[in-house]
């Protein structure tokens, strides 16, 4: 017995020797094949790991980017919700003040200033408001009145400007006329709309008038139109825009008649412009008396508007 399990422990002191030696050798070929791949392959891996860098740094950068347009376009989100508020501000010098019914307001030379003011509500509604006044420069001197009494009208309106489509909007104002050469600075208020297609170069709308006060009260006054633009120049900002607008009344007692129409051209040159307009008469005499018209009916001028 006992010298089976010398025998059993000598093969296996054998066996270990045997399989150390092997281990060793395993081992010390594993590092000479890591060597190896590592001469054939170490650069690739360099390489490798430094685009895992560069992938890593575009990561974060494209989070920081993604984070800075998401506050931008909160910031955005914030300025669409408040109001957009624009100022347009006109002032023209022309040779007379008639009305868009023929009706001679002045034959002087007169001084015509505007402001309107746009403030947005929300997508595609606006609230407008504006004035404009006609001062006439030749009354003062020629009959020695103040200056107050040159002021012969001043038009105030507020409203709302609604845009329909991309091509179409929808505007409606109340406005009052008053007249300061008047004894009592006659005053009349009406409504007024205005329906508008625009495309390209091209303009055609209505315009409608309801008085609400004054001797034409409960009138009704119907003026489509067309215009047409034409750029003449982008570099300077150089334009030409003609228009056409036939004035028709209707009267709460009385007849109905085509009064007016008017024929316009208009030059531009950045914010300076030079107009002229013709007023050429209809049925006037159906709703007018012939003393409120006269032999003026072109008007010349030049103006010059700012938007900001």
């Amino acid at each position: 017995m006992k010298t089976y399990k010398i025998i059993t422990a000598a093969f296996a002191a054998a066996a270990m020797c045997c399989f150390a030696q092997e281990t060793e050798e395993i081992a010390e070929i594993t590092e000479v094949i890591e060597e190896e791949v590592q001469e054939v392959f170490g650069e690739e891996v360099q390489e490798v790991a430094k685009v895992q860098e560069v992938t890593e740094v575009q990561e974060e950068i494209a989070e920081d980017v993604a984070d800075e347009i998401a506050e931008e376009d909160e910031a955005l989100e914030m300025e669409d919700d408040s109001p957009r508020v624009s100022v347009a501000f006109s002032i023209d010098v022309a040779t007379g003040n008639i009305s868009d019914d023929g009706f001679k307001l002045s034959k002087d030379l007169v001084l015509n200033p505007g402001l309107e003011i746009t403030a947005g509500l929300c997508d595609g509604i606006s609230v407008i408001a504006g004035v404009w006044a006609n001062y006439d420069l030749d009354r003062g001197k020629k009959n020695g009145a103040d200056k107050n009494r040159c002021l012969t009208e001043v038009d105030i309106w507020a409203g709302l400007s609604i845009e329909i489509t991309d091509n179409l909007t929808f505007d409606g104002s109340f406005v009052s006329w008053q007249y300061h050469n008047t004894p009592e600075c006659t005053t009349d208020n009406l409504f007024a709309f205005d329906l508008n297609y625009a495309r390209g170069g091209f303009e055609a709308g209505v315009e409608l008038e309801y008085m609400v006060s004054g001797e034409s009260k409960k009138d009704i006054a119907l003026r489509p139109y067309l215009k047409y633009s034409i750029g003449l120049c982008e570099k300077i900002d150089v334009g030409l825009e003609l228009g056409a607008k036939p004035s028709f009344v209707i009267q709460d007692e009385g007849d109905n008649a085509w009064t007016a129409y008017i024929l316009s051209a208009k030059l531009n040159v950045g914010p300076v412009y030079g107009f002229a307009k013709y007023y050429g008469l209809m049925q006037k005499e159906k709703i007018y008396t012939r003393e409120m018209y006269d032999d003026v009916n072109t008007v010349f001028g030049i103006g010059y508007k700012v938007e900001f």
